[in-house]
């Protein structure tokens, strides 16, 4: 089988509890020849799936070859009518002068082809009520809160579930990486901006006994409220089952991006906002808080009536009328922008930020007011 521009074949696409793809590419020109088995089925050998089928295949439409007449070229198996009981798909590669193999050793002598890791399977849910960030396209169930996401995942046969969560804008890790629980720059436990790294399970493991049947991956706890993350995912065999010449870990990476929920409203470290510097016609307001989002400010007269929420984020005073001064800045949830606050043991959304007033009239008394929406519009 073919590796090439990061993509390493076969791999499973788009599986249901009705139908799937395997995807695939070789070397050189051929055919890939599949056979779909029962998991409790004996495992097939070459020859069996060069003549696509034993005596226990049953299932028509679940045999076959493909031409390959393009090397390094993807191409894809459709399979339809699939059992309605947990399955493996077993594939091997055939050269032009008819030498099989199982797609990892050229010309082999094994007897047994590749056993493609089970998949992950879409089931439909008219559940809607948990606000789960499920669409048809995602392959995990998600349970979700404010600092923690809960995993669920339905695999076509029995197996292992690896995963890793990370940022969102963390590179990519590859499938060994996520297999061995690493991220993409080779830690473990991954890196990536918790709310405590320290005490974050944020890669594990999960054997699913049954396929077919929906399990539990695992929580990964102290994410960020509102935060935006992906979970990587590729699967792989038991360790007691039936003896696979390969294919032991999924060669593909599912990722799947999550927004935690944000009920809370952000709220200021202690100290802030607060006066940090001022001149004649000149202020500064120091602001910090505990997640990102836009900070809206106000000034106006000390003896005017105090302005709600909504008056300081639409730029009206207390009285009804324009405010003297107003204006937002975005607080941006960026590591490499807050490198100065990381490195005072700070956790990058409560980096320090400052909004200068600079309408201000000379030996004149204002009020300052500030608040802060944050992400979700769960103003203070």
């Amino acid at each position: 089988f073919a590796l090439g521009g990061g993509v390493e074949y076969p791999f499973t696409a788009n599986t249901s509890l009705a139908s799937s793809a395997v995807v695939v590419a070789q070397s050189e020109p051929g055919m890939v020849c599949y056979l779909v088995l029962k998991t409790e089925d004996p495992e097939p050998t070459m020859a069996e799936v060069l003549r696509q089928g034993t005596d226990n295949s049953v299932h028509p439409g679940l045999s076959g070859c493909i031409s390959i007449k393009t090397p390094n070229k993807e191409y894809q198996i459709a399979l339809g009518r699939l059992p309605s009981t947990p399955y493996f798909v077993y594939l091997i590669t055939v050269g032009e002068t008819s030498n099989i193999g199982d797609g990892v050793v050229p010309r082999t002598a094994l007897e047994r082809p590749f056993k493609l890791p089970p998949s992950l399977v879409v089931k439909p849910s008219n559940d809607k009520s948990n606000n789960n960030n499920n669409n048809i396209n995602n392959k995990l169930e998600l349970v979700l809160a404010e600092t923690s996401v809960t995993m669920f995942a339905t695999l076509s046969a029995p197996g292992v579930v690896y995963y890793v969560v990370l940022e969102r804008d963390a590179r990519p890790p590859s499938a060994l990486q996520v297999s061995k629980g690493m991220d993409a720059n080779n830690e473990m436990p991954p890196g990536g901006s918790f709310a405590d790294t320290s005490s974050s399970q944020s890669a594990g493991s999960a054997v699913i006994l049954q396929g077919l049947v929906q399990g539990a991956l695992g929580t990964v706890t102290n994410l960020t409220r509102g935060g935006v993350y992906k979970i990587y995912v590729v699967t792989g065999h038991l360790p007691h089952a039936h003896h696979s010449a390969s294919g032991e870990v999924s060669r593909a990476v599912t990722e799947q991006m999550f927004t935690t929920l944000d009920f809370t409203a952000p709220r200021f470290l202690p100290g802030y906002p607060h006066i940090s510097a001022i001149e004649d016609t000149h202020a500064t307001v120091a602001v910090m808080q505990d997640e990102p989002g836009q900070v809206y400010y106000l000034v106006q007269g000390p003896s005017q009536a105090l302005p709600s929420s909504h008056q300081v984020v639409v730029c009206t005073d207390g009285d009804g009328l324009p405010g003297r001064e107003c204006g937002s800045k975005h607080m941006r949830h960026t590591v490499l922008n807050d490198r100065a606050a990381v490195s005072e043991g700070l956790h990058p959304s409560q980096s320090l930020y400052t909004l200068q007033l600079v309408s201000l009239v000379p030996n004149t008394e204002y009020a300052v007011f500030v608040v802060a929406p944050g992400v979700h519009n769960n103003t203070q």
